[in-house]
């Protein structure tokens, strides 16, 4: 009953900041819609970050690469809720940004990054 009292505030929260297109979650939260399924999962890390830990499911594309964008578009599915996460949060709110500014619809930006997530 728990998991579905947060299921319907994340959707009731998601919509009414769906016009902004990025929604910030804390670890608990983003550790719930991965649950979900039915979503993406982008770490924007080095491959050096990367290889240390990650959160199983994540693709890396490192938000440094020049062909960041593009690798994105040809992985990803713009329909589809995007999670993104780098080390502490700066890198993947400007790629949410870029994400939103490129047509994908719903991005959720892990607070604090992977540092919050595995803690």
């Amino acid at each position: 009953m728990k998991f579905f009292f947060i299921l319907f505030f994340i959707s009731i929260f998601s919509v009414s900041h769906a016009q902004k297109g990025v929604v910030l979650v804390n670890a608990s939260t983003f550790d719930n819609l991965i649950a979900l399924g039915n979503n993406q999962l982008l770490d924007v890390r080095t491959s050096d970050e990367f290889d240390l830990g990650y959160i199983k499911g994540a693709v890396n594309i490192d938000f440094w690469d020049p062909a960041f964008m593009d690798l994105v578009k040809a992985k990803f599915d713009k329909s589809l809720p995007i999670l993104v996460y780098c080390a502490g949060g700066g890198r993947s709110a400007m790629a949410a940004g870029n994400l939103r500014k490129k047509g994908f619809k719903i991005i959720y930006d892990l607070e604090g990054g992977y540092e919050s997530y595995s803690e």
